[in-house]
Formats: C-alpha cells, sequence, structure tokens
C-alpha cells in the first residue's frame, strides 16, 4: 500500500489557480454574454408587443447592461418601462376627466403618441371621435378604469431561465477556450 500526503497549503494553492482562472472566464462570459442578452430580450420585446400607448422604440433600445462585482446587471432605462415589466393597477392612472366631468385633458404625450399613431396632426375637433384627442381621451380613461397588464418581458420565468441557460453556456465555452 503507498500513501501520498498532500499538504492544506498545496490544495490551497491549487484551488486559488482554479478560481482565478474560473473568475476570469466568468468576467469574460458576462462580457460577451450581455450583447447577446439585449438582442433576445429586443427580440422578445417585438414578439410581446406592450399594449400600451409607449413608443416601442424607445423601449426596445432601452435594453441595456452593466457589469458589477460579481456579475451583470440587465435592465431597461425607459421611463416607462416598470409599467410595461410589472403592470399598473386600475385607477392609478389618472382619469382624463377633471372633477367637474366635462373637460377632458388627456396626457400631452398620450395625444402625441396618438397623433402619430393615426397620422394626425395635433387637432381637437369639438364632437368627432376620430381626432387623436378624442381617441387619447378613451386610451386614457380605459387605463384608468382597467389599468395596464404587466408584460414580463425580462421578469417571465421562463425567459429568466433562458438568460440563465444561456450565460452558462458563455461561461462553459469560455472555460474550454481557456484550456
Amino acid at each position: 500500500m503507498s500513501t501520498v500526503y498532500i499538504h492544506p497549503d498545496q490544495v490551497y494553492m491549487t484551488m486559488m489557480g482554479l478560481v482565478k482562472k474560473h473568475k476570469t472566464a466568468i468576467i469574460r462570459a458576462h462580457a460577451t454574454f450581455g450583447p447577446k442578452a439585449i438582442e433576445k430580450l429586443k427580440k422578445w420585446t417585438r414578439r410581446i408587443k406592450p399594449f400600451a400607448p409607449v413608443d416601442t422604440e424607445k423601449f426596445l433600445e432601452g435594453w441595456k447592461y452593466s457589469m458589477v462585482y460579481n456579475g451583470i446587471v440587465i435592465y431597461n432605462d425607459a421611463p416607462y418601462a416598470g409599467a410595461i415589466e410589472f403592470g399598473v393597477a386600475p385607477g392609478r392612472i389618472p382619469s382624463p376627466y377633471s372633477r367637474d366631468g366635462k373637460s377632458p385633458r388627456p396626457f400631452r404625450r398620450l395625444v402625441e403618441w396618438t397623433s402619430k399613431k393615426i397620422g394626425e396632426g395635433y387637432v381637437r375637433h369639438r364632437g368627432s371621435d376620430r381626432s387623436a384627442y378624442a381617441i387619447a381621451v378613451k386610451i386614457q380613461q380605459n387605463l384608468h378604469n382597467r389599468g395596464l397588464k404587466g408584460r414580463r418581458v425580462l421578469t417571465h420565468p421562463s425567459r429568466r431561465n433562458e438568460l440563465i441557460r444561456s450565460l452558462r453556456e458563455e461561461i462553459h465555452r469560455q472555460l474550454q477556450t481557456m484550456g
């Protein structure tokens, strides 16, 4: 019978070498994974369609990532990203009607969005149901009454698992290239 004695310092040094190698591979994997994740999120966003009066291109271009100490953070910096991702409860969006119930005042940006979508300028035609102003009033009242369902582009479990799986594959690929 033969016995091999391995000193704890030898184990420690071997482990530290592996940790450094793995840490470098993980950092490289995060750096190469970021742009791929953003492209996947843009593809999912195009497929989902926010079903809300938002500038979809601004929302698509809002997907960003940043490297942090031990990983990567993926986020959307569009001002309404939280409302699209998680939704808005009924009553949280103000009604376009004032307290007297007579003069509707929809959000200016909602009227601009509606004008852009229907190809009509900011013109208010009294009594016309086809003006951008009248449509914006109806949209805002509908959002006030019904709320907005969250689309969960990033937080949906299957999409989140897909991103995690892709990151694991990228880490494995980087480990293989480092030998």
